[in-house]
């Protein structure tokens, strides 16, 4: 009795939720838009499982794979060259070389100028958006720290000369072979340093610039001009020219001192011992003027990399 209960079958009992046509809807429907992109072994095993696939299933997807990836492959492709004009690393600046802080090809231009105005300054003070704003208008353009120089070429206004702008990268020095022919040649130098931060890098760059117009002093009829840019004095801790000119003094002291121990019999751009006076320079004029890229920036920086002066402020 027991045998013939266990052989007979205990029969199902039906459900009492009825069950839906559009249960599987969803997974066919996700199935249905990735098959064309498997390959033809998962498309088979699919097409197993679910049954209402086998119109879709192809005999080969290699075809489709490939028009996909071309198709993505341009749309990045486009979507590279459109961000590269708008950030400005297009072909306006010209082309860099991977070795060279300053290729040939930025300096061999068939482009007419008259004057070159050089940037320089410590890294982070702002000098490449600046370049942008003197040489393109360009205010408000986002900018990453410089590895190469950027040069470019504008026409003031249709009497006015070209001019030459060259933003020198902060971490590359002044003694680079490179740019020996562009201070040969007597730029107008604008020194942008950061006035929210300390300035020990930009007096270094200014003590360097100095000596090098202290050894040229013979050779040039004019006494230069050297453009002190106290850049950032939009922002809220940013410092007064004054009182940056107060700690560059400071700092160009100290380095005095330093470089008169070191080299004793190499005579400096000032007289050792006594107090520096930067207004009392015999080779050269400094001013020193803040600075920033809101709105259309520094009428006086404006001024003299037009003109190479700068014009009196009552």
């Amino acid at each position: 009795m027991s045998s013939e209960r266990a052989a007979t079958k205990r029969p199902e009992m039906p459900s009492n939720r009825p069950r839906s046509r559009f249960a599987n809807l969803p997974q066919t429907t996700i199935r249905k838009a990735i098959t064309p992109y498997l390959p033809p072994p998962v498309i088979q095993a699919i097409e197993r499982i679910d049954p209402k696939l086998e119109p879709f299933v192809e005999p080969e997807a290699t075809l489709t794979l490939t028009v996909t990836f071309l198709l993505a492959w341009t749309v990045f492709l486009l979507l590279r060259f459109v961000t590269s004009r708008i950030t400005g690393s297009g072909r306006a600046i010209a082309d860099e070389d991977e070795d060279n802080v300053l290729s040939p090809k930025q300096t061999e231009t068939t482009q007419h100028y008259e004057e070159t105005v050089l940037l320089c300054g410590p890294p982070g003070a702002g000098k490449t958006r600046l370049f942008y704003q003197l040489c393109f208008g360009e205010s408000n353009l986002p900018t990453v720290q410089s590895i190469k120089a950027n040069v470019g070429i504008t026409l003031q206004n249709e009497h006015g000369p070209s001019i030459r702008y060259m933003d020198w990268p902060g971490h590359a020095p002044l003694s680079d072979d490179a740019l020996q022919p562009i201070l040969k040649d007597k730029p107008r130098i604008v020194l942008v340093l950061d006035s929210t931060q300390p300035v020990a890098s930009a007096a270094d760059t200014l003590f360097n610039l100095l000596a090098y117009v202290h050894r040229q002093g013979r050779r040039q009829m004019q006494k230069p001009l050297i453009f002190v840019a106290c850049h950032k004095s939009d922002i809220s801790k940013a410092k007064n020219s004054k009182r940056v000119k107060i700690q560059i003094r400071s700092e160009l002291e100290r380095l005095l001192k330093v470089h008169s121990s070191d080299t004793p019999a190499t005579p400096l751009w000032w007289p050792s011992g006594e107090p520096l006076e930067l207004d009392e320079l015999s080779f050269c004029d400094l001013h020193f003027t803040a600075t920033n890229c809101e709105g259309e920036g520094s009428p006086e920086l404006v001024a003299f990399t037009c003109t190479g002066n700068v014009p009196d402020v009552a």
